[in-house]
């Protein structure tokens, strides 16, 4: 968005999904800039990444005419808040297992007893940056997704979680309780 006339100037689809999945969303939810304003680092809650975007002529950037997603570096669950501080990123992560310090009670998940945690990770180069990708895609079984977008396949025994969408379950129904006085964002 251009700050000064309130016009969008490029939109970037930053999550691994690139529209293949539209029931599918990256939960986006923290932005960071390169010193240089070159490269955007954004935290994608859902793909437990941050993707990493070289921007294009909008930006301090001249020599791209679109801007290009370079890659994603894996963190743990739901990466949040974002900074690039001395070639390293620092990510605040939403869930996680914390610091392993004792605090009562240790293993209850309870809204307001969730842990977090802190990565600083070194800015990756160009053949870390592929690996990190790669990791990435196989931690989100994004193979499987593309599985569950074919047709379902005739004759399929029913089975808990079907493979592909339109097969049979072995489940009629689900009962969902939810307990008094509880809140769920």
């Amino acid at each position: 968005m251009d700050t000064r006339s309130f016009n969008i100037v490029e939109t970037i689809a930053t999550g691994i999904f690139k529209n293949q999945q539209q029931t599918k969303g990256s939960s986006l939810n923290g932005l960071a800039l390169s010193k240089d304003n070159r490269y955007l680092y954004v935290s994608n809650g859902l793909d437990n990444a941050v993707a990493i975007i070289w921007l294009g002529k909008h930006s301090a950037n001249r020599l791209l005419q679109k801007s290009l997603i370079t890659g994603s570096i894996p963190t743990e669950a739901c990466p949040a808040g974002l900074m690039v501080k001395n070639n390293l990123l620092v990510v605040a992560n939403l869930e996680s297992t914390g610091a392993h310090v004792s605090m009562p009670p240790k293993n209850a998940m309870v809204i307001d007893n969730q842990l977090a945690s802190v990565s600083i990770i070194p800015l990756p180069s160009a053949p870390e940056l592929k690996n990190y990708t790669r990791q990435v895609y196989q931690q989100n079984m994004m193979s499987r997704l593309q599985e569950t977008n074919l047709p379902p396949r005739k004759g399929t025994a029913p089975q808990p979680v079907p493979q592909r969408l339109g097969e049979p379950s072995v489940f009629k129904h689900v009962v969902y309780i939810i307990k008094e006085n509880k809140t769920y964002d």
